[in-house]
C-alpha cells in the first residue's frame, strides 16, 4: 500500500501529465484530454485512500478511548482457608484496572461442593447481587467475603483430596460510572488440591 501511495501520484502528475501536454500541443488533444483524465484518476484514487485510512483511524482511536475511559473490575486474588471441622472460608480481592472509579460496587460470592461428574455451578446472575453498594477507585481494591461456604468434615477433605468432589467459589461484581453505564463481571473458580490455588473455569463481563 506505500508503494502504491508512491508510486501513484508521480504517474498521475508527472507521467501522464506530462504525455497530456506533449499530445495536447502536438495537436492531438483527444488523446492529450485521455491522458489527463487518467492522471487525475490516479490522484483521486490516492485522495481515497488516504481518506479512508483517516476514517479507520479515527474510529479505532474513538473505540481504544472507549474501552481505556472505563472502570474496568477483575479478580486479584482469592485468600481461602480449606480445612476439616471448619466453613469454607474465602475473600475474594476485586481490583479496579480501569482508569475512572467504579461507582455502585455491588459484588457476591457462594462456595459450593459438587460431586464428581456433576457440572460445575452456574454463573450468578444481577438477581443474586444484593450486596451494599459502594466506590473502587482507580488501582484500590476491595475484599468480598464468601456468604455461604459449605462446613467441611473430614470426610468432605478426603473426598477432596481423592478428586471425588469438588470445591467451587462462583463470584459476581456489579458496577457503573459516571455516565450510568453497567457494568459487570462473573467468574467461577475451581479449588485445585494439589497446588492449594483456585483455578479459573470461565468468566462472564461487559
Amino acid at each position: 500500500m506505500d508503494i502504491l501511495m508512491f508510486v501513484l501520484p508521480i504517474i498521475g502528475t508527472f507521467l501522464l501529465g506530462s504525455v497530456a501536454v506533449a499530445e495536447w500541443y502536438g495537436g492531438n488533444k483527444i488523446r492529450a484530454i485521455w491522458f489527463g483524465l487518467a492522471g487525475v484518476f490516479c490522484i483521486l484514487v490516492v485522495v481515497a485512500i488516504l481518506w479512508t485510512q483517516a476514517i479507520l483511524a479515527d474510529g479505532a482511536t474513538g473505540a481504544e478511548a472507549k474501552l481505556v475511559n472505563r472502570p474496568t473490575i477483575g479478580v486479584d486474588n482469592i485468600n481461602s482457608v480449606v480445612q476439616a471441622g471448619q466453613k469454607l472460608s474465602a475473600v475474594i480481592i476485586w481490583k479496579n484496572t480501569g482508569s475512572i472509579p467504579a461507582l455502585n460496587a455491588r459484588s457476591y460470592v457462594r462456595g459450593k461442593s459438587v460431586p464428581k461428574g456433576i457440572e460445575p455451578p452456574a454463573f450468578s446472575s444481577e438477581a443474586d447481587n444484593n450486596g451494599p453498594p459502594g466506590v473502587l477507585l482507580p488501582g484500590s481494591v476491595s475484599s468480598c467475603p464468601l456468604s455461604d461456604g459449605p462446613i467441611l468434615t473430614q470426610g468432605n477433605i478426603d473426598a477432596i483430596n481423592k478428586g471425588d468432589v469438588s470445591l467451587w467459589v462462583v463470584g459476581r461484581i456489579d458496577y457503573s460510572d459516571d455516565n450510568g453505564a453497567k457494568y459487570f463481571m462473573a467468574f467461577r473458580a475451581e479449588y485445585n488440591v494439589s497446588g492449594r490455588i483456585w483455578e479459573f473455569v470461565g468468566y462472564e463481563f461487559r
